[in-house]
Order: C-alpha cells, then sequence, then structure tokens
C-alpha cells in the first residue's frame, strides 16, 4: 500500500520515493574533472539500493545540513575542510574523502603538512589513495589508528580513461573537429586565479588554510614560486606559438584560473584558447600535450598522447622530483621547438613507470567497485522504512535551498561547475548504465545542479 501526505493543493508527494535509508551524496567541484569519474560511483552505488545525491559541491553541502547516518564521498583533504567534515560526523556521518589533487602534488613534507594532516586524518572515516606512492607515504606518517583508515583503492578519473568507457567521449570529439595540435593546459590557480590575488588570500584565511605567520610565509613563498614558473611557461608558450605558424595549439586555462589573461594569444590564428568540455577528448584529438606540472601529462601517457612537463626546475622548491620521469625529457627550448616541429609520430612513453602511482592503471581494476565493495563490508547498513521525520528533512531540503540559492549567489562555485541539466544528466546516465548493464534508475531533481538517483 502506497501513502500520501498532500501539502498544497495540487501537490503531492509519494513518501515511498522519498530516500530514507543507504544515502550517500557524492558533490562535483570541477565538472570538466569531476563530472563523469563521480557519475560512475554515483551509479555503482544506487544500481546496489543507495540513494544516492550527485550534483554540484555547494548544493550538496548545504543538503548534508539536512541528513544524518549518511555517507560523504569528499573531493579534499585540506585543513579548510575540517569544520565541515566536523559537522558531518557530528551528525552520524561516515565520511570517505580523496585528495582529487592528490596525483601531482607537494613534495612529500608539504604534501603531510597540507593535505594528510593528523587533524583531518582523527576526522574523517577513510582517506582514499590513487595509488602506492600516496599510499605508502601517508602510512609512514601515520599512528597505529589513522592507518586503518587509509585505503588504497584508485581513483575513477583513472577508470574513466579506460577504453571500455571511450564512448563517452565521442559526441564531444566530433565536435572539437580539429586535430594534429599540441595541448597546452595550464596550471597556474595560485598565480592566476578567478578571484584575484587578493580575494584568493582572503578566502585562504577565512578557510583556515593559512592560520598564522608561518603559514602565509610558507603560502607567499609558494605563490611566488609559480608566479615565476607562469611568467617562464608564458613566455616559452608564445615563442613556441610565434616560431611555428603553421602548427596548431589549444591552450586550455585550468578551471581555477582567470581565462582573461589568455586573451592576448586570440590574435594569432594558429591558437584556439578554451575550457571547453572535458579535457580527455581534447587530449585524444592532439599529437602532443604540453604542461608545467600537471595531472594531464599523466592521463595523455595513459591515453597513449606524449606528453612534455616543460620544464624541470633545478630547484624543485615545492614540488615532487619524481613527478618529471614522467614524460619525455628535454633540456631546453630547441629541442621542445623541434619536438612539436616533427612531421613523424611521435612515441608516448610506456606506462608501466605509473604503476607505483596508479593501483587502478590494470584494465580490469575498477575503483568505483572497489570502494563500493569497502563499503559494504565496513558499515552496517540496515534498509529502514521510511519515515515521517525523513520525509520532512528531504522536503526541506529541496525548497529552503532552492529558496535560498535565489538570493546567494556563487559566482567562482558557478564558474567551476556550470548548471547540470536533468536532460543531459538522463542522457549520460542511460550512456553508462547501457556499458555497465544497469537496469533503468530513476532520476529525480532535488534543487539546482543536484539529483536524486536511485533504483
Amino acid at each position: 500500500m502506497k501513502y500520501f501526505i498532500k501539502i498544497k493543493k495540487n501537490f503531492i508527494y509519494d513518501i515511498n520515493q522519498i530516500p530514507m535509508q543507504k544515502i550517500l551524496f557524492v558533490p562535483i567541484e570541477v565538472r570538466s574533472r569531476d563530472y563523469f569519474p563521480r557519475l560512475l560511483i554515483s551509479l555503482m552505488f544506487a544500481s546496489k539500493g543507495f540513494d544516492v545525491y550527485f550534483g554540484r559541491k555547494r548544493e550538496i553541502e548545504l543538503m548534508t545540513k539536512f541528513y544524518t547516518n549518511s555517507f560523504y564521498l569528499g573531493l579534499q583533504t585540506t585543513k579548510t575542510y575540517l569544520p565541515f567534515y566536523k559537522k558531518l560526523k557530528k551528525n552520524n556521518f561516515k565520511v570517505l574523502a580523496y585528495d582529487e589533487e592528490g596525483l601531482v602534488t607537494l613534495n612529500d613534507e608539504t604534501y603531510i603538512s597540507t593535505r594528510a594532516s593528523d587533524e583531518i586524518l582523527n576526522t574523517i572515516d577513510f582517506f582514499l589513495c590513487w595509488g602506492d606512492k600516496q599510499f605508502n607515504l601517508i602510512k609512514k606518517n601515520t599512528n597505529k589508528k589513522q592507518k586503518k583508515k587509509i585505503l588504497n583503492l584508485g581513483n575513477p578519473r583513472i577508470d574513466i580513461l579506460k577504453k571500455k568507457y571511450r564512448s563517452l567521449f565521442q559526441k564531444e570529439i566530433n565536435e572539437i573537429g580539429i586535430r594534429d595540435y599540441t595541448l597546452i593546459n595550464m596550471t597556474f590557480g595560485h598565480a592566476n586565479h578567478f578571484l584575484g590575488g587578493e580575494k584568493l588570500e582572503k578566502k585562504l584565511k577565512s578557510n583556515n588554510f593559512i592560520n598564522n605567520k608561518k603559514d602565509e610565509k610558507i603560502y607567499t613563498e609558494f605563490r611566488n614560486y609559480k608566479k615565476k614558473r607562469f611568467l617562464l611557461f608564458n613566455n616559452t608558450m608564445l615563442n613556441l606559438i610565434k616560431n611555428n605558424p603553421n602548427e596548431k595549439f589549444v591552450i586550455r586555462p585550468h578551471p581555477s584560473e582567470n581565462s582573461d589573461r589568455y586573451n592576448y594569444l586570440k590574435k594569432y590564428p594558429n591558437v584556439l584558447v578554451t575550457k571547453k568540455y572535458n579535457v580527455i577528448p581534447w587530449i585524444l584529438r592532439s599529437k602532443l600535450v604540453l604542461s608545467d606540472y600537471c595531472t594531464t601529462s599523466i592521463e595523455a601517457k595513459i591515453l597513449g598522447v606524449p606528453s612534455v612537463s616543460y620544464k624541470v626546475p633545478k630547484k624543485i622548491h615545492f614540488l615532487d622530483k619524481t613527478f618529471f620521469d614522467n614524460s619525455i625529457k628535454l633540456n631546453n627550448f630547441l629541442e621542445l621547438n623541434s619536438l612539436i616541429n616533427r612531421k613523424k609520430l611521435i612515441k608516448s612513453n610506456p606506462i608501466s613507470s605509473l604503476k607505483k602511482r596508479l593501483i587502478n592503471i590494470n584494465d580490469n581494476f575498477f575503483s568505483s567497485k572497489k570502494l563500493f565493495d569497502h563499503i559494504i563490508k565496513s558499515s552496517s547498513l540496515e534498509k529502514k522504512k521510511s519515515s515521517i521525520k525523513n520525509f520532512f528533512n528531504y522536503i526541506n531540503a529541496k525548497f529552503i535551498i532552492s529558496f535560498y540559492l535565489l538570493f546567494f549567489k556563487n559566482v567562482y562555485a558557478e564558474e567551476k561547475c556550470k548548471n547540470i541539466s536533468k536532460s543531459n544528466l538522463k542522457y549520460d546516465v542511460e550512456r553508462i548504465s547501457n556499458i555497465e548493464k544497469y537496469k533503468k534508475l530513476n532520476i529525480k531533481k532535488t534543487c539546482p545542479s543536484v539529483y536524486r538517483i536511485f533504483k
């Protein structure tokens, strides 16, 4: 028998359709980075009976205020998230967190202090690692209790690069049209931030990333270091473009960057500056990927496209020097310019060197499945009946958040993740479901850019 509650005239909800048990919140922060990998996870869990809330991070975080006894799949492990994670824990959430920037990161000492601190590990339930390198580094710097929280399950951002999912990007590949260009991926959010340097620093202070004079000193040194790299890389890029008028270049600013800083390049007919689409189809259509210090160099390598991280600094400072082992070695600009001009196919480095960094590089290892298996084994997941209390929590979340968002905009959050339409999400859910052979899943819009996905 079905039960109904009438809220207003002609406005009826079936409480059997309201999430009541096994709830997972899956936020996405950078759409071009997070959307497909986290949709893989969401559909895996939804197909197994979870109610999954999938959508833009800001709205997802607001939704969690109305729920208890749920799971939250975090994107970041910096101290800035401590207050939020602590609030989740007070409401009996299980918090599992990836460091989405943990593949290409800072040197060991800086990484541990900023992204795998005692405070974070004491708060969250599980820290999810990309592979052996990150896993071993964190374990080496933790106590016995914390070690149990560190899981080496891989990241679905690597899963999505496998041939099994290549069809998900075919539409964008076709729309790009051009091919055989040099793809230049920028990674200078701290030197060229969307908000500007002063506002970024204020934001970091308000979020407790910068807590004291020592933090401020370290951050200032880091930002100045990145500014120097930014200027050097821009100079290199401009010289390549001028020296190779017959070669095509696609410039992709980082999602956190101010794209206007690259408008000066638009006067060159052989240059396209764009943030459009996921980076994967752009990599697949390119002949070479060039970056300073970026995850895309590793993604390119996995996809079989040669990549160059230019150039290895004489003084490493904050960077992880082992990262540069994964790209083509070049000593100077002449060698880089010669590589751009090569008519023969450039050979990509073998991916065997990535095995220590990526546990799920194997075609048969899927991190979304490993994550689901772990949650099933480690958590008590009794199915609960619908309740009036949970029903009203859902209603409150749906309407209060929608009303709130009418008046409080976050331009930066919307810049990184544009609105997610139901039609596009439904299309992508159907495509992944066909690949995975899932039975039809339901999609209900909860509030702008957040959807409930369930069986």
